[in-house]
């Protein structure tokens, strides 16, 4: 992660890093965010929790190599 990257993070709570993501990868989270198991409900504003839980392409997420530096640069070693 670089100084930039996590100035940015810092000041906005997230980080967009481009290339990160294969089509293949982009394209299953996207079908997942539009159409969420359980729907989205009533309503004009809307709440996730628990995305992990919504399948393979959101838990692939969790220990994707391209992420996981990010994630121990934020985190730490020991992230559980």
């Amino acid at each position: 992660m670089t100084p930039e990257e996590k100035f940015q993070f810092d000041l906005e709570g997230y980080l967009v890093v481009k290339g990160v993501l294969d089509s293949d990868e982009l394209a299953a989270l996207n079908a997942l965010a539009d159409d969420p198991p359980g729907g989205w409900g009533e309503g004009t504003s809307y709440r996730t929790s628990n995305v992990s839980q919504w399948g393979p392409a959101y838990q692939a997420l969790i220990d994707h190599a391209k992420l996981v530096p990010y994630l121990l640069a934020l985190m730490g070693p020991k992230v559980r």
